[in-house]
């Protein structure tokens, strides 16, 4: 058997992809499973002073707190309330992480 015959350039992707689905269906679960939700939302400047912007579910179950990242996106335009508030309802709009918010 050679191992050529089952692997290309794109096999990485390829197990990103599959290990991706894996995550939204449990993603799924454990929002579903959870009794409390809650969203979170923090812009951070890094220490070379760029801007990021991160969203998060965080859900109680079995009595732990379980965050879920849902979105992570270096802010470009500027740091303003303005150009944050369109970011984050932009992300609110998509369905992220399985589970759409609006």
């Amino acid at each position: 058997m050679n191992p050529k015959n089952h692997w290309n350039d794109f096999i990485g992707w390829v197990m990103v992809e599959c290990l991706h689905k894996k995550m939204i269906k449990n993603m799924k679960e454990v929002v579903a499973g959870s009794k409390y939700f809650a969203l979170s939302c923090d812009e951070v400047t890094t220490i070379d002073n760029q801007s990021w912007i991160s969203i998060h579910y965080y859900v109680v179950q079995d009595w732990c707190h379980l965050p879920i990242l849902i979105f992570l996106q270096q802010v470009i335009e500027g740091g303003g309330l303005d150009n944050l508030i369109e970011i984050i309802m932009g992300v609110l709009k998509k369905e992220r992480g399985g589970v759409s918010l609006m």
